[in-house]
């Protein structure tokens, strides 16, 4: 041990000075870092724990999703009736003056049968479709035209601008149904 009462006031004070800048560099480079890691992990788990929630309320909406698409599967792949083509058409009339597309033309035809489908108990029947409507309109048709309950075969889709309003464009759509016979 140090006899301090031995020492002179020089030596004492030398020993309380190296002790101080000790301490002081032990504090400014050790222990704030420390503190610094630490202030640092904290935010680093408020993060984690805002993923985890966003990644359970997406797991909890992606399982709702399935849900409800495994029963929209088995809706849409429905065969309509041939007596019940026109009912349909007109539920298509519906769909686009709900989605706000106007219908300016149906034209209905018998579409090809190759040697396979002959055989089945259904028959493709092709409905071409002319429309006019604005981008937006356009996907919440064909949106309602997925989810119809009908098994739909867009089979060719062209959009040209209208001539008259730049914002809306003129849709030719040909699609297949099938129908039971």
């Amino acid at each position: 041990m140090i006899d301090f009462t031995a020492l002179d006031k020089k030596k004492l004070i030398l020993i309380g000075l190296v002790g101080l800048v000790v301490l002081y560099m032990d504090f400014s480079f050790v222990i704030s870092a420390g503190f610094k890691s630490l202030s640092d992990s904290e935010s680093g788990i408020a993060k984690l724990r805002t993923d985890i929630d966003k990644l359970n309320r997406d797991l909890a909406a992606m399982q709702t999703q399935k849900a409800a698409s495994n029963g929209l599967l088995n809706k849409r792949q429905a065969f309509i009736k041939e007596e019940s083509v026109t009912q349909f058409l007109e539920q298509i009339q519906s769909m686009a003056n709900e989605s706000g597309v106007t219908v300016t033309q149906f034209k209905q035809s018998e579409a090809g049968v190759d040697a396979a489908l002959a055989k089945s108990p259904v028959k493709p029947l092709k409905i071409s479709i002319e429309i006019s409507s604005t981008y937006h309109t356009l996907g919440t048709f064909i949106n309602y035209l997925e989810n119809c309950g009908v098994f739909v075969n867009i089979e060719s889709f062209k959009v040209t601008t209208s001539a008259s309003d730049i914002f809306r464009q003129n849709v030719s759509m040909a699609m297949i149904i099938y129908v039971k016979k």
